[in-house]
């Protein structure tokens, strides 16, 4: 894992913020350029901007890589609002 550099999570997910900060301040100079991709938060467990932000902010600050970062979106229920 010391030289990854690109970690792309696509699987329903729940991390917190704290989780993903620890995992990021684990991140070696070997991971420089690491792109951080969560696709499909939970709703539930979603995270505010102001924590996005952050760890957008310190994935650059230890190894100049990125953060993206995305909710799941129900394409069903998005079906049943656009039907009116």
């Amino acid at each position: 894992m010391s030289n990854l550099k690109s970690l792309n999570v696509h699987a329903m997910s729940k991390f917190s913020a704290n989780g993903i900060l620890n995992y990021v301040t684990t991140l070696k100079s070997t991971n420089r350029g690491l792109v951080l991709s969560v696709m499909n938060q939970e709703r539930e467990h979603g995270l505010d901007d102001t924590e996005v932000q952050k760890i957008r902010r310190c994935v650059v600050e230890k190894v100049d890589g990125q953060f993206d970062y995305v909710l799941y979106r129900d394409f069903e229920s998005d079906d049943e609002s656009d039907s009116d």
